[in-house]
Order: structure tokens, then C-alpha cells, then sequence
């Protein structure tokens, strides 16, 4: 279950909805540790598909490809400018 909590943004006077993240972070030890444990994948195999995948992503995402992973979502590079830009 995702949990929230409603923000009151000034500027619209409206209440919108804000992620609320609860406990600390799950490591990378204990999501393979669950993979393993719903597959027939061996821990170490599964620690190290994770390892590499960021890496693995970055490098199709710096081809100006998106990557979609069932299940998860879909990524990709994103740019954002504080400024109004230059002449």
C-alpha cells in the first residue's frame, strides 16, 4: 500500500496528494534476497543482474533509447532548466 499525506500548495489553494516514504530503504542485499527466495535463481546471481542493470540501463539511455521493464515502469533521461533559456 502506498502511503501519503495531503500538502496545501500556496500558490494554487488546492491540496494535492505527497509520496510519504515509511522505514528506512530496502538495500540491494535484501531485493535479491526476495527474488531468490520467489524464483529458482541463486542469490549471487540475482545481487549481480542487479549490480549491473543501472549501468546496463544508463548506457541504452545515453543512446537516446527509453527502457521499459514489465512490471516497473518505463525509463529515460530527462532535462530540466531552471531558467528561461539564452538568446
Amino acid at each position: 500500500m502506498a502511503f501519503y499525506k495531503a500538502r496545501f500548495q500556496k500558490t494554487s489553494q488546492k491540496w494535492y496528494p505527497h509520496a510519504v516514504v515509511v522505514g528506512k530503504s530496502i538495500s540491494t542485499k535484501e531485493l535479491a534476497q526476495a527474488l531468490s527466495d520467489r524464483s529458482t535463481v541463486t542469490l549471487s546471481d540475482c545481487r549481480a543482474v542487479l549490480r549491473e542493470i543501472g549501468l546496463v540501463m544508463a548506457e541504452f539511455m545515453a543512446q537516446g533509447k527509453s527502457v521499459k521493464l514489465e512490471g516497473l515502469g518505463s525509463f529515460r533521461y530527462g532535462i530540466c532548466s531552471a531558467k528561461n533559456g539564452v538568446e
